[in-house]
């Protein structure tokens, strides 16, 4: 079944289903952090790190790793700020960040290479992007927890 614990070094507590999504909440508020396309199996925290979390139980939870894969993040009143991907544990293609109104920041929107920043211009970003992302994983990994589209 789904296992919590923390992704990385984040205090934020994490829960990793059997698919392999993730699904972060905000350690204060229990709101919506982020979702992950793909994490880890579990495995033990990382030796000689400190983090501290709201039930102080970092080092005995499971630990889960970003994987390759798509991330949607979120602010504290549930509004997407950010959406990227990775692979091989970098990122790639398009990080797409939002203002609070729902329109694309382009001044921290780009385009990644090998994690490596190749871009900075919209026209770079392909067409249909955000929404193949909102259709194909922030929309049904959010229909089946049972979370609004909205706000």
């Amino acid at each position: 079944g789904r296992v919590r614990g923390y992704q990385g070094t984040s205090p934020h507590p994490c829960v990793r289903f059997p698919s392999g999504v993730g699904v972060q909440a905000h350690a204060r508020t229990g709101s919506l952090l982020s979702l992950h396309q793909a994490l880890s199996l579990p495995q033990k925290a990382p030796v000689g790190v400190i983090v501290l979390t709201s039930d102080r139980d970092f080092s005995q939870a499971p630990n889960f790793e970003l994987e390759d894969g798509l991330t949607a993040d979120y602010d504290i009143g549930g509004n997407l700020t950010v959406v990227s991907q990775q692979l091989a544990g970098e990122l790639i293609g398009p990080k797409i960040t939002f203002n609070k109104d729902g329109s694309v920041s382009h001044r921290e929107t780009c385009c990644y290479r090998q994690g490596r920043i190749v871009s900075k211009l919209k026209s770079d970003v392909p067409e249909g992007f955000v929404a193949d992302v909102l259709r194909s994983f922030v929309a049904p990994t959010k229909k089946a927890l049972g979370i609004g589209l909205a706000p």
